[in-house]
């Protein structure tokens, strides 16, 4: 049996998957190597593993003979984010969030989104205001949410734009409408 290195089952795991590099496009052994990969601690593959287990409906069209289950999935896609895997994190969190895929877990989600904002991802700052603002999965804390959604916005988060946008613009539009209508009522309500 030969003796490939971590990098080289990688390789393998996602060539064999796509069908790239001069290797034929076969489901089978792309999961024999990221099962191994996954085994011997490699956080892509782990990740890949969790996916296929999750997502074995669209594993199984390209060739990967895996059946659904959503406990492995969630194991292997945690093994990925515990070893630093930023996509497993992102993924956990969302699906943590949503309850679609995999059961609510808010605080797990929130905890997620914050590790991913500690490290300078631009998504996970802009779900970690989300969580702040929305108190999922976290006490509520629109002040810091908002700050968390300026700072993901001033670095290119379109969609963190949007929301810091939409929360801090109708604040001022009813601020503005609040002078507008309720100050004049109040000069002449004090006669």
């Amino acid at each position: 049996m030969e003796t490939y290195t971590l990098e080289q089952i990688e390789d393998f795991a996602e060539n064999y998957l796509w069908g790239e590099n001069g290797l034929p496009k076969d489901g089978v052994k792309s999961l024999y190597f990221t099962k191994m990969g996954a085994e011997m601690g490699s956080a892509y593959c782990q990740r890949l593993l969790g996916i296929n287990y999750i997502h074995a409906d669209t594993a199984k069209r390209h060739g990967v003979p895996i059946e659904k289950d959503l406990d492995k999935g969630e194991f292997w896609l945690n093994k990925a984010a515990e070893n630093g895997d930023k996509e497993a994190k992102r993924k956990l969190a969302r699906f943590y969030l949503e309850g679609k895929v995999l059961n609510a877990q808010y605080a797990k989600s929130a905890r997620l989104y914050h590790e991913l904002a500690d490290l300078g991802d631009l998504d996970g700052r802009r779900m970690w205001g989300v969580c702040l603002y929305n108190g999922y999965g976290v006490t509520k804390n629109k002040e810091q949410g908002l700050k968390e959604l300026e700072e993901a916005s001033k670095n290119g988060s379109k969609e963190a734009s949007l929301f810091y946008q939409e929360k801090t613009v109708r604040k001022e539009e009813y601020r503005r409408k609040a002078k507008i209508f309720l100050i004049p009522n109040l000069i002449f309500s004090s006669k």
